[in-house]
């Protein structure tokens, strides 16, 4: 399955680059926080939009 391969190359990827940052003080984490919450809600609004929508709206080209 491609979303496993996917997962297993980006997991990979952060064990073998990674370099640990301090997160400057508690409000920063919390902005990072905040900025996943929304960022994933925004995401997951387009996937629910995509889903209840009518095919020929979302794809109107000819291929």
């Amino acid at each position: 399955n491609q979303q496993v391969l996917t997962c297993v190359i980006a997991l990979a990827a952060l064990l073998i680059f990674q370099q640990p940052v301090p997160v400057a003080s508690v409000n920063d984490g919390l902005l990072f926080v905040l900025v996943g919450i929304f960022g994933g809600t925004g995401v997951m609004c387009i996937v629910i939009a995509y889903r209840l929508a009518d095919p020929s709206s979302v794809s109107p080209f000819e291929y």
